[in-house]
């Protein structure tokens, strides 16, 4: 199970994804539960992301996080990045 905590202009927004393993426990599936985290909050995001993950380089702290936030400035969604 993916979970992700946003603190938006609306408060607290919690969501939880559960995968009965049909998806690989990878960066892809933590790729795909910011993106949908993201499209469920697109009216009550700011200019600015934080984000906050666990210290596992295999699936949150890799080159796929990194290269989705650094999409995410360049097509100008937000103007800042925090990882």
């Amino acid at each position: 199970m993916e979970g992700i905590m946003a603190y938006t202009s609306q408060g607290i927004r919690e969501f939880a994804y559960v995968d009965m393993s049909q998806f690989p426990h990878d960066s892809n599936l933590c790729v795909e539960t910011i993106l949908r985290s993201l499209m469920h909050l697109k009216q009550e995001l700011g200019r600015k992301l934080f984000v906050q993950m666990d210290n596992c380089a295999r699936e949150n702290k890799n080159k796929y996080t990194c290269a989705l936030a650094h999409l995410l400035i360049h097509t100008d969604i937000f103007e800042e990045k925090f990882v």
